[in-house]
């Protein structure tokens, strides 16, 4: 969904599918006038998956508020019997909602405020992450909010710095900017993050999400080398995994193939509705190569494994290919505990 405004009206729109499909026609792009926006692409969490439940939310009472939010809250029922009681959803002072919300949950969220102008906050944990980016034009400064810094460069702007954990950012009407630490920070990030969700080129609370990776890679290399697998080359699960796999091969001195061809017309499987979808996905998104695993000592490394069911797919893959051996590693920690916090993760039993 996005929403524009010139700060007179808003204009809004919303529809299921991919950004480059619902955003395509020229006519709708030139429909959405003003000179300040907020987008959002949503995998449901929670709730469905009905264009009706995609962000941005607006409520008309006492201003006019459009927000969006990457997260989960874990208080919705006494935050519900709060925001009922009250007079108005976003009082006179601005630092209401991020009290109301501060308590439990994980949240970055950034707003349209009539009168106000964007706003922008993050969670006193900063569990989900938030972006300050800034280009200059010959009218001045322009501020743009993002949950990765990726976004910033292929419009222009460059990255300024992580939104802190408590912090509220207004760009105000007259395109000032305006800063305020409302609650004492605590940063305890989700690893999520760094592991699977982010761009490689992002940088994330100051530590490049690629980088991360790589270190993911030397760490698990180390313990491979303490087990003395006899092992003939690495593999990547493309493509999450493709800079720790890359590190391995280094560490170890084994060759990296890529025997995993990918299908790019297949989504993201693990932020699929269900089991059955992803099953399905994972037999039309990867195929195997016998040219690579023919009679291969084969080192397979993914960057998580939670449920483990697609992996097993996958290891079937391989081996059909050709494999003499599959040794199956993953750059995360283990699993093993749900994330309440805004990733599709199951109970523990499914672990």
């Amino acid at each position: 969904g996005m929403v524009t405004t010139d700060w007179n009206k808003f204009k809004e729109y919303k529809e299921n599918g991919l950004v480059k499909d619902v955003f395509a026609n020229e006519n709708l792009m030139a429909s959405m006038k003003g000179n300040c926006g907020i987008a959002h692409v949503r995998y449901p969490t929670a709730g469905s998956s009905s264009a009706s439940e995609a962000q941005p939310f607006f409520v008309n009472s006492p201003l006019g508020i459009y927000l969006i939010h990457n997260g989960n809250l874990t208080n919705t029922d006494e935050l519900r019997d709060v925001l009922n009681c009250s007079r108005s959803f976003f009082n006179s002072d601005s630092e209401l909602l991020l009290n109301v919300l501060a308590d439990e949950g994980a949240y970055s969220c950034l707003c349209l405020v009539k009168g106000v102008g964007m706003v922008a906050f993050r969670d006193p944990y900063g569990i989900r992450p938030l972006m300050l980016g800034r280009r200059v034009t010959p009218l001045g400064e322009e501020w743009c909010v993002a949950s990765e810094d990726c976004a910033f460069g292929p419009i222009g702007f460059e990255r300024v710095r992580d939104v802190n954990p408590g912090e509220m950012v207004v760009v105000g009407q007259d395109g000032r900017l305006h800063c305020r630490q409302l609650a004492a920070p605590h940063l305890t990030p989700c690893i999520f993050e760094y592991i699977y969700l982010a761009r490689p080129d992002s940088v994330l609370n100051k530590i490049p999400v690629y980088n991360f990776q790589l270190g993911l890679g030397s760490r698990l290399a180390r313990h491979i080398r303490e087990r003395q697998w006899e092992l003939d080359l690495v593999c990547p699960v493309p493509d999450g995994s493709r800079p720790s796999a890359i590190q391995i091969a280094a560490d170890l001195g084994l060759p990296y193939r890529e025997g995993l061809v990918k299908n790019r017309y297949v989504g993201r499987t693990f932020i699929m509705p269900n089991q059955r979808l992803r099953e399905m996905s994972v037999r039309r998104k990867l195929n195997a190569m016998p040219t690579v695993f023919e009679g291969k000592r084969v080192l397979l490394v993914d960057d998580s494994i939670v449920r483990g069911t697609t992996m097993s797919q996958i290891v079937n893959m391989v081996r059909n290919a050709g494999a003499a051996k599959v040794y199956l590693a993953s750059s995360a920690p283990p699993v093993r505990y749900p994330n309440v916090y805004g990733v599709d993760m199951p109970n523990r039993k499914e672990f």
